[in-house]
């Protein structure tokens, strides 16, 4: 999931600061879909074959003026600023 996620995230590239990671998992098969947190699509892509344990998880990259920093939607937070991540 990681691998795939950076490849995308380096192709949306940083004009958005923030992308939603969503990967939902129907039997054997995925879907990873890229978004801007307000459901505009980025990307989306079709995994044929998967044995990820879950059924869906969500995750946000951040962009922090160097690299992307990827997260669980726990690990993120806004601050006063509006920005922000822990």
């Amino acid at each position: 999931m990681m691998d795939v996620s950076a490849s995308h995230l380096s192709e949306i590239g940083i004009e958005d600061w923030f992308v939603q990671v969503r990967m939902t998992v129907n039997g054997s098969r995925a879907t990873m879909i890229y978004e801007d947190g307000s459901g505009s699509e980025h990307a989306r892509q079709e995994i044929p074959y998967t044995v990820f344990p879950m059924h869906a998880i969500s995750l946000y990259a951040c962009w922090d003026g160097e690299h992307r920093v990827i997260m669980l939607p726990s690990e993120y937070w806004i601050g006063s600023d509006g920005l922000g991540f822990s």
